[in-house]
């Protein structure tokens, strides 16, 4: 589950803003939506207006991204490219949403330009879908509102140069992303199927429709991504009853039964052989809103709890965790606010205890750890986007939970008004698999 899944700007931000006086105790204000214009190259923002409290500019343990400019992608040290290494979607107009750069940047925040996108229309949305095993190549989703059959147009970037590879559309699509363990080929789950394909969409293996199993809206999402081993010989999918382990070719190897009897949806590896998966535990309205994380062995081994059952409505529910040298740390969201994602230390018995970050909002959502630091994307700003609207701009940054500080990699740096428009919409961080992942494990 990434942030880009559920954009804060647009469509949540009106329904978010009327929680955050509960879980922030910030001033909040909502009022007339600015007129939209409709335009058929995106989709049409809701508008809603804002009014935060100050957010204290270049405060204590704040460093904003003071680096050099872009390089062009002929610069970027192939060989240095790995652990610590994001790729990275902004948007230099956030009032606007019709043009996006694509990233790739170090963990000493130098970055690297590698394609500017112009969509053509106010309001278009570019989602990050994968990054290749090989690390060249950047999967990208364009969607626009208004489409027909729900059409996403799905682009291979070559990051080295910045040119497509392939290119093609898909209606309905639930995700894409790129075979293992290099990336050769992609894997595209719809509505209806799930199948293998070159870079250029066409069809080279459907697989059987009985992975196609999608049977409640779940935090996660109606529709999680596979899970790839890395070796590429294996895939994990949802269940309605556990996990689905399977080849490559759709052959089924072993059902995992739910550890709560409900539904689970696969996050990421949390060890070699062994999954972090997000299972449920009650309904509320409809929906799968009561879960919790569990390490579910692929093997078929009893699984272990990470964090404890919540239940309810108002419950803050665990999307994801991490293992830093200083504890374990969960990401939390709150469903009740149409998506308020906060960041939680774990402590004995599953307590959860909040770790403050200082940002606008207080709406924080992680996209990886690296050493003794998490990457996030969050609000450090309060200004205004456009005529009428003011909206709040992501910034892509390290954050220390120990130490409480910041450092901004890209996007609205904290009082600098020359990048507050900008707002960084979606972020991957190089996930280095441990040095023990074996073929064959399995």
């Amino acid at each position: 589950m990434r942030g880009s899944d559920h954009p804060k700007w647009a469509r949540q931000l009106a329904a978010a803003v009327a929680c955050a006086a509960l879980v922030t105790g910030l001033a909040v204000v909502t009022g007339p939506a600015q007129a939209p214009t409709v335009d058929e190259h995106g989709p049409v923002g809701t508008g809603a207006v804002l009014s935060l409290s100050a957010f204290a500019s270049r405060g204590p343990g704040v460093t904003a991204s003071t680096g050099p400019g872009a390089a062009p992608p002929a610069q970027i040290p192939w060989g240095r490219v790995g652990a610590g290494w994001s790729v990275a979607v902004e948007a230099p107009d956030a009032a606007r949403y019709d043009r996006y750069v694509v990233y790739l940047v170090s963990p000493g925040r130098l970055r690297y330009r590698a394609r500017t996108l112009a969509l053509g229309g106010r309001g278009g949305l570019v989602r990050l879908a994968d990054w290749s095993g090989d690390k060249r190549r950047a999967l990208l989703e364009l969607t626009g509102a208004g489409n027909t059959g729900d059409l996403t147009r799905v682009v291979d970037l070559d990051l080295a140069t910045g040119s497509e590879l392939g290119s093609f559309s898909v209606a309905n699509l639930a995700s894409a992303q790129f075979t293992r363990p290099a990336g050769a080929d992609l894997l595209i789950t719809t509505k209806s199927s799930v199948y293998r394909a070159y870079p250029d969409g066409a069809l080279q293996a459907r697989l059987p429709s009985q992975l196609v199993d999608h049977p409640v809206q779940t935090p996660l999402g109606e529709y999680p991504d596979p899970l790839y081993t890395p070796d590429g010989t294996r895939i994990v999918f949802q269940s309605s009853a556990g996990l689905e382990v399977a080849t490559n070719a759709g052959m089924a190897v072993r059902s995992l039964r739910s550890p709560t009897g409900e539904a689970c949806s696969p996050v990421r590896w949390w060890a070699p052989g062994t999954v972090l998966a997000w299972c449920g535990t009650g309904y509320y309205g409809g929906s799968q809103m009561g879960g919790q994380l569990w390490r579910v062995p692929v093997s078929g081994a009893a699984p272990s709890p990470v964090t404890p059952a919540r239940h309810g409505a108002m419950a803050f529910i665990d999307e994801d965790a991490w293992v830093l040298p200083s504890g374990t740390y969960v990401q939390q969201v709150l469903m009740a606010c149409a998506g308020w994602w906060l960041i939680g230390r774990l402590g004995p018995g599953g307590k959860v205890t909040r770790v403050r970050v200082p940002t606008s909002d207080g709406n924080v959502f992680v996209d990886g750890a690296y050493g003794a630091r998490l990457q996030i994307r969050a609000a450090l700003n309060c200004g205004q986007m456009g005529p009428g609207l003011p909206v709040v701009g992501d910034s892509l940054a390290w954050f220390d939970p120990v130490t409480k500080s910041l450092e901004v990699v890209l996007g609205p740096a904290p009082g600098n008004r020359a990048t507050r428009r900008s707002s960084v919409v979606d972020a991957l961080l190089y996930n280095p698999l441990p040095s023990s992942w074996q073929a064959g494990w399995l």
